[in-house]
């Protein structure tokens, strides 16, 4: 409510300031000011609500200064676009900040997804690796568990094959 009455005041006071003055020369500038300005204090819709009202002080502070209607028609056209252009290009302004600030905060958490997304992967090559490990040393160890035990109630010579890893049957060597 506050930034509607902040607004009001600076439309009002451009008005009398143009309105009051010996000559206005670029004193509908203030005008043009305002209009830009008011996307900083008020929604943009107020902004356009108010910019037709600017451009009427422009007939109301120049009718004696300038009596031909086309020039004064055309005068007050030309501040309605500047204050239309000036408005707009405000609000763009402002709404390309904005879109920058979402996309650096955008790109902030890409980069944070991205540091995860690394880590998880290393994380999962490390659990694949640990897996094959664990499957390959397990089948050696239960392996080499078989040839122990297998080794235990043989005497002598007759175990040495069973203890170094091969079995030998009926005179053949195989490789386990």
């Amino acid at each position: 409510l506050f930034r509607y009455g902040g607004f009001a005041v600076a439309v009002i006071s451009a008005w009398a300031v143009v309105l009051t003055a010996q000559t206005t020369g670029l004193l509908l500038i203030l005008l043009v000011v305002t209009a830009a300005t008011s996307v900083y204090v008020v929604p943009l819709r107020v902004g356009l609500v108010a910019l037709p009202l600017n451009p009427a002080v422009v007939p109301a502070a120049t009718p004696a200064r300038t009596p031909d209607v086309t020039e004064l028609v055309i005068l007050t056209g030309f501040y309605m676009l500047i204050q239309l252009a000036t408005l707009l290009s405000s609000a763009t302004l402002i709404r390309e900040q904005r879109m920058r600030h979402e996309l650096a905060e955008a790109h902030v958490e890409l980069q944070a997804a991205s540091i995860l997304l690394s880590e998880s992967a290393r994380t999962a090559e490390r659990l694949r690796i640990s897996r094959v490990l664990h499957v390959l040393i397990g089948h050696q160890l239960t392996v080499l568990t078989l040839h122990l035990d297998t080794a235990r109630p043989v005497v002598g010579e007759d175990a040495r094959p069973h203890v170094a890893g091969r079995q030998t049957e009926k005179g053949s060597t195989g490789t386990g």
